[in-house]
């Protein structure tokens, strides 16, 4: 467990790495949220329930109307309520690691099958009283580019991390 340094980061982000073969990053940021936050005014929410299970894909064009945590993280577009009837916004992106290349380096690159694509999952939940979003990051590497259901670390964050969390004071 680490914390990024207070001259690289202005807001206070820690990190879980796990060596091999578990292989788990997982990233926590603690965010201010200045302004609004769109919510509906039919559900009270910002992102409609869940329904059906969660799919991840490679997708062309993102969302432009998808709300983002802090606008580098995937797209948050369902929610669960906690224990303590706070919302937990989530979503998934999903990445062809062959074809995050730069002018300097072929194109596909010569990825290995079995990690061929990244699941990138997100999972915000915004403190109004604090006016804190706490934001969990975490990623799965595998061979299918389209995930249905939380591998890896999103798992882990979906089904013991967030659950735990407790209010901020």
């Amino acid at each position: 467990m680490g914390r990024v340094a207070n001259e690289i980061a202005v807001v206070p982000i820690y990190f879980f790495n796990a060596p091999p073969p578990d292989s788990t990053t997982i990233q926590v940021e603690v965010l201010p949220y200045a302004g609004e936050i769109p919510i509906n005014k039919d559900t009270g929410k910002l992102v409609a329930p869940a329904t059906g299970p969660l799919t991840c894909e490679i997708e062309s064009l993102p969302d432009p109307v998808a709300l983002s945590a802090d606008g580098g993280t995937p797209p948050l577009t369902r929610h669960f309520t906690l224990a303590d009837d706070r919302d937990v916004y989530y979503g998934c992106t999903a990445t062809d690691n062959a074809y995050e290349c730069s002018m300097n380096s072929p194109c596909p690159l010569p990825w290995p099958p079995k990690s061929r694509y990244t699941t990138e999952y997100a999972f915000a939940v915004f403190d109004k009283e604090t006016r804190l979003i706490v934001e969990f990051t975490g990623s799965h590497d595998g061979p299918l580019k389209k995930v249905t259901g939380f591998k890896g670390d999103g798992r882990l964050l979906c089904d013991t991390i967030v659950p735990s969390l407790t209010r901020i004071k």
